[in-house]
């Protein structure tokens, strides 16, 4: 096989001839899907290489499944499942740094939320809420490699580090600003929560 293999040339090899292929392609599909998305929701603390390197893995173990019920084809499948889950994860995290990255000038582009490119308008009320109060009243911009300084030898610079960050944050806790803000958003979850 050269080249990268496609979603649905992997699902040409999973479903047996006697199905009605649109609905086992569409339920290999989404349950994939499924996986993925768990499997990203409970490793949000890890690195991104790893991260998807598990989140991917999860999808190529039910797509196995899937290959040995349809065993005439259980040879090309493999090679098709293997060669698609290491392009699967080759796209994963590019998409996923070009997002973080374009994200990351976007937002600090004026400083903080507002209408100038940051993420307000892509957030929920209460993580708007707390979005605003760290760009805005914190004055923390989004953490990335163009905003975090490395003091220099000889340079009276200290520029802004991530010391900075964690200090302006522990003060706001230790005045009761942070608390606030955290009470709203807890208010505005029980008010939806209540409406559902």
């Amino acid at each position: 096989m050269g080249g990268a293999v496609e979603a649905e040339e992997v699902a040409a090899y999973l479903v047996p001839e006697e199905e009605e292929e649109a609905t086992t392609i569409a339920s290999v599909r989404e349950k994939c899907w499924t996986l993925l998305l768990e499997r990203l929701d409970a490793t949000t603390t890890m690195d991104s290489g790893p991260r998807f390197e598990g989140a991917v893995s999860a999808v190529r173990a039910h797509l196995f499944s899937c290959a040995v019920a349809v065993p005439e084809t259980l040879p090309e499948a493999f090679v098709a499942v293997q060669s698609f889950s290491v392009e699967l994860e080759k796209r994963a995290v590019r998409l996923y740094r070009a997002v973080r990255d374009e994200y990351s000038v976007q937002d600090n582009g004026d400083g903080g939320g507002g209408g100038g490119g940051g993420a307000e308008d892509l957030l929920g009320r209460g993580s708007r809420r707390m979005y605003v109060y760290v760009k805005k009243e914190l004055g923390i911009p989004f953490l990335g490699p163009n905003t975090l300084a490395t003091p220099r030898a000889g340079s009276d610079d200290r520029g802004f580090r991530t010391g900075d960050m964690v200090a302006r944050a522990r003060e706001s806790m230790a005045r009761g600003g942070l608390y606030g803000v955290v009470v709203e958003c807890l208010k505005d979850f029980e008010g939806a929560a209540g409406k559902g």
